[in-house]
């Protein structure tokens, strides 16, 4: 038997945009129940169809069960359909659970959700704070042997940002989500573990990714290209959220795209088009999210494994710095460091997981303010609940 679920999103005058889901399925004699679970109450009667079309806002709906009525044997383990944002869990009691993951998959170099609506968002109205979680790299403990402590991380990371009040406007995670490259038969089974581990996050917190070198190897194909944008949408995007553009990139073009030319010189001319657009629209800041640092210390440090080569970081540089860009957050280093060169910041946070350096595992808090934007490093222990701005 299979399950489809797609999603169609679509906003004809609204302003906040309706959310078409389309349930379809070989299994005869299914009955399909749609839950309000935040109401307690049931949005729609049971209907025996194989197909079933209802339009929902997406905040209304956060889990739905289909129970099949024959006693045919249903899949076992865990499906992430790449074109949802919907983890499919199968057990043995014939019934087969979704529950809604708030994974934002950038469709087309852009987030599409009624959430960030650029109508909406490119405004500036009050401060805000996001979080930012680098390398929870499910595997790199036991070099893939096993991976429970870090979704252990991982989940107390969710438990302690479900806490803060007000809720942080989104969840960043800064790349090397899974140990595995796309070549190793254990890559999969951490990607579907990866969204199980974020699946309590509060579902009004949208959490977004982007791609590690063990994401998509450290000289990336085209079929690792599109295996991640599968499983986590597109690999470069930008959006709004509080007057403020963010931009997400895939920094592994600039670290070794040899076999990606063609891919790396179109991500490199979108950001160029796209920071001279945000530039145009007056946004309150520029905010740059990779995984790969473009400098530890400074703009002009030695190459080395933990950096963009000086070849592509000082054109990389001088773009963003033409432009305008306020923040640079990135991963990689499993260590804290923090640099600065002609107004530009650049954040590197230590890992959700797993450390190189002096820190605990953690994350950061990034506050986001109209002439400023300042971050912090928490180790678990130290996370705050209530979020201020003073």
């Amino acid at each position: 038997h299979s399950i489809i679920l797609r999603k169609s999103l679509s906003s004809p005058g609204s302003v906040r945009a309706s959310v078409c889901y389309f349930v379809q399925t070989e299994a005869p004699g299914l009955i399909v129940e749609w839950y309000d679970l935040v109401q307690y109450k049931q949005l729609s009667s049971p209907i025996k169809q194989d197909r079933l079309s209802t339009v929902l806002s997406l905040a209304q709906l956060d889990s739905f069960t289909i129970y099949k009525q024959d006693q045919g044997n249903n899949p076992t383990g865990i499906v992430t359909n790449p074109q949802t944002n919907w983890i499919f869990e199968h057990d043995s009691n014939q019934s087969t659970h979704f529950v809604m993951a708030n994974l934002i998959k950038a469709c087309n170099h852009s987030v599409e959700s009624t959430i960030f609506s650029d109508q909406n968002e490119a405004q500036w109205s009050q401060p805000f704070y996001f979080i930012f979680g680098a390398d929870p790299q499910l595997g790199i403990i036991t070099q893939d042997v096993s991976w429970q402590e870090e979704i252990q991380y991982v989940q107390r990371a969710v438990n302690d940002v479900n806490k803060m009040q007000p809720p942080p406007r989104f969840f960043m995670v800064g790349g090397d989500l899974v140990n595995a490259p796309p070549s190793k038969p254990s890559h999969k089974q951490q990607v579907k573990d990866f969204h199980k581990a974020f699946a309590n996050l509060n579902h009004h917190i949208p959490l977004m990714c982007l791609p590690g070198n063990h994401d998509i190897g450290d000289t990336p194909t085209p079929a690792d290209i599109d295996a991640y944008r599968q499983d986590f949408g597109d690999d470069w995007y930008s959006f709004w959220c509080g007057g403020v553009y963010f931009i997400v990139l895939n920094s592994q073009y600039y670290y070794d795209g040899s076999s990606l030319k063609d891919i790396k010189e179109q991500q490199h001319q979108w950001l160029e088009n796209h920071l001279a657009d945000a530039q145009l629209a007056h946004a309150k800041h520029i905010v740059l999210f990779q995984h790969i640092p473009i400098c530890l210390e400074n703009i002009d440090e030695d190459d080395t494994y933990f950096v963009i080569p000086k070849k592509e970081r000082l054109p990389l540089f001088s773009m963003l710095k033409y432009h305008g860009v306020a923040s640079v957050f990135t991963g990689h280093r499993h260590a804290n460091a923090d640099a600065s060169a002609d107004g530009i910041q650049f954040v590197t946070s230590s890992s959700m997981s797993f450390q190189l350096g002096d820190q605990k595992n953690g994350i950061t808090i990034v506050k986001v303010q109209d002439n400023s934007i300042s971050s912090k490093y928490y180790e678990y222990d130290d996370l705050p609940t209530n979020i201020n701005f003073d």
